[in-house]
């Protein structure tokens, strides 16, 4: 039997990762979210109704003292993310991440039984390596980490990202820490590239015949967040994987632009015609991270056809929208 805590368990990785581990009767998971970002949604209502599952609301800035010191694994998921709150907001992005990440920690280490500390980080961490063109591709775990202007509030989420590392790096559990690289699926929200062009695409009139997209010739390797939950799992129960640092993602690149006319198609839209236009939001031209480590962990070299990974994924908005 495996006791385990996944803090941010109500959103898109989170919950996928509770769902899996769920369907092992010998698992026992406590879900800890304040819903800030994750819903209480249909889905997530039903994985709290299992026997094995347990959700607490909680705000996780504040000290997490549960009476319960016997869990086998934390994961922690939970952060403030999205270019709208870095933008908006960049203090609370640096303080609350840190907060919670220093909360989490002092909790963990009061753990009788806790075999590993998974936490999910970000590729973010090399946006300023990248902006100075440093960046190798693909981008292995241990490229150089630049710091980019820190009066950029862009920098805050990466620097909290950065903080949150080196916190668990030196606290002296046993750690996890997973770079999730360009996941996507069913129930990730709304502020992504592939739900908003969905989104767009399904709400087109009938006499508009034209879809504008930023950024057309930027790369990414889309991974689907399938895969990326056999990588998490294999990766979080081997014995051999210890304080380490681990790309999560697909080898696999694709433009924008290629990925938009994939949409069209799947969706049956093919009489859109596909406006280039370049973003303002200062998006990363280039995403790829390198999988050999992972590879070499996992033996997983297999990933979901991206046409099959975006049907359902469309299926899933479209009953939504």
């Amino acid at each position: 039997m495996s006791k385990i805590l996944i803090i941010g368990g109500a959103g898109f990785i989170g919950f996928a990762l509770a769902s899996r581990l769920s369907k092992k009767k010998n698992n026992e998971i406590m879900i800890i979210d304040n819903l800030s970002r994750g819903k209480l949604d249909a889905d997530f209502l039903k994985l709290t109704q299992k026997k094995n599952v347990k959700f607490v609301k909680k705000n996780l800035t504040e000290t997490l003292d549960l009476k319960i010191y016997n869990f086998d694994y934390i994961f922690q998921f939970a952060a403030i993310v999205g270019v709208r709150n870095v933008y908006s907001k960049p203090f609370n992005v640096l303080d609350i991440n840190t907060k919670i990440q220093s909360n989490l920690i002092q909790f963990a280490n009061k753990q009788k039984n806790l075999k590993k500390f998974i936490f999910t980080s970000t590729s973010e961490v090399f946006i300023g390596t990248l902006e100075k063109k440093k960046l190798k591709f693909p981008t292995p775990e241990n490229e150089t980490i630049i710091l980019n202007q820190l009066s950029d509030p862009r920098s805050t989420y990466m620097l909290s990202k950065i903080y949150c590392e080196t916190l668990l790096i030196h606290s002296g559990l046993n750690y996890l820490i997973l770079r999730p690289h360009n996941i996507f699926g069913p129930r990730m929200g709304n502020d992504h590239v592939i739900p908003e062009l969905i989104t767009r695409i399904e709400k087109l009139k009938n006499n508009i015949n034209k879809l504008y997209v930023e950024n057309y010739n930027h790369k990414r390797a889309f991974c689907y967040i399938e895969d990326a939950i056999d990588q998490i799992i294999i990766l979080y129960n081997s014995k051999k994987v210890n304080y380490k640092i681990i790309n999560i993602g697909s080898p696999k690149e694709k433009k924008i632009y290629d990925l938009v006319k994939l949409i069209l198609k799947i969706m049956k839209k093919n009489k859109i015609k596909i406006i280039k236009t370049y973003g303002k939001n200062r998006s990363p031209q280039r995403r790829l991270p390198d999988l050999k480590l992972n590879i070499k962990l996992t033996n997983l070299t297999k990933r979901t056809n991206l046409n099959i990974a975006l049907s359902k994924t469309i299926e899933w908005y479209i009953k939504k929208i």
